[in-house]
């Protein structure tokens, strides 16, 4: 896959399966590796914190959250 950003091209060749929502592609070096909200959603429940630990919080079959996405300090 090509991915153009302001940085210009990056070539991803990887493909990851991860258990939220299957299979991803994946590269070592991006600053960031973007999954697909809707298909995440599609198998769990999603919610959103903007207070205190900040980030997406993903439940699993238990209704036990897990924390992904934290904000860093630049803002993203």
């Amino acid at each position: 896959m090509y991915i153009h950003c302001h940085a210009g091209v990056l070539i991803v060749t990887q493909i990851g399966d991860l258990d939220c929502c299957g299979p991803v592609w994946y590269h070592p070096k991006a600053i960031v590796n973007i999954l697909s909200l809707s298909r995440v959603e599609d198998r769990y429940l999603v919610t959103y914190n903007s207070s205190g630990d900040q980030g997406f919080n993903v439940h699993d079959d238990n209704k036990n959250p897990k924390h992904y996405c934290k904000r860093c300090a630049k803002g993203l």
